[in-house]
This record gives C-alpha cells, structure tokens and sequence, in this order.
C-alpha cells in the first residue's frame, strides 16, 4: 500500500532491526534481519510501496556495512573468530575466548565509536 503522504520515508538500522519511518519519525515497518543482502533486500521491497529517501536508505546500509566490516576485523583479531555470520552450527556459531581478549576487542570497538581507533 503506498502512503498518502508525499514526503519521504527513511531508514533507520537498530539492533538487527530495519525500520522504515515516515516523516513523523514514526515505525512504519520493522523487519529483522541477519545481514546486509537481506536489509538490501527489504529495503528495495519497501521502496517500491513507499516514497523511501533513497540517498538516506544508501547512507544508512553503508554505514551498517562499515560497522559489520569493523565488528569481523575486531572479532578476527582479537578473538580469532572467522566470521560474524550465523552458520547454524554450535560448533561454529559458539567460540571460547579468553577474557583478556573479550576485553581487547571491546576496547577497541569503544576507541573506533570515538574515533580513535588504531589499525
């Protein structure tokens, strides 16, 4: 069904959460999702039934796919996990990691959201 009102929705990544809002800043629609094809994918399907900011949606999946780039490098470096993704396996899904490398990787994820992360 398309929206009554002319102006623009938007995008908004919370959680593993998308949700589309209308110019009110109000949920219109939430969907989860599990990685950036999917969210790619519900939002080409939410563009086609509501007037979506397309350039705002963009900025939105890329800065979501800067974040999941940043969380595999963090997890790969210090946790000496592989990937990030869901394989449904325990055996791959579920990892023992040390605390002084849990706390390393939280480190540096806290420096990159303030902006002085070091590569």
């Amino acid at each position: 069904m398309i929206a009554s009102n002319p102006a623009r929705h938007t995008i908004a990544i919370e959680d593993n959460y998308l949700r589309l809002k209308d110019a009110d800043g109000e949920t219109c629609d939430a969907r989860n999702f599990r990685n950036l094809k999917e969210a790619t994918q519900i939002v080409g399907v939410w563009s086609r039934d509501f007037p979506v900011d397309a350039e705002q949606a963009k900025r939105e999946l890329q800065t979501f796919e800067k974040l999941e780039e940043l969380f595999t490098a963090i997890a790969r470096r210090h946790l000496f996990i592989e990937t990030l993704e869901t394989r449904k396996s325990d055996s791959l899904d579920f990892h023992e990691v040390g605390v002084a490398s849990v706390r390393k990787a939280l480190m540096e994820a806290f420096l990159a959201g303030r902006g002085q992360a070091t590569a």
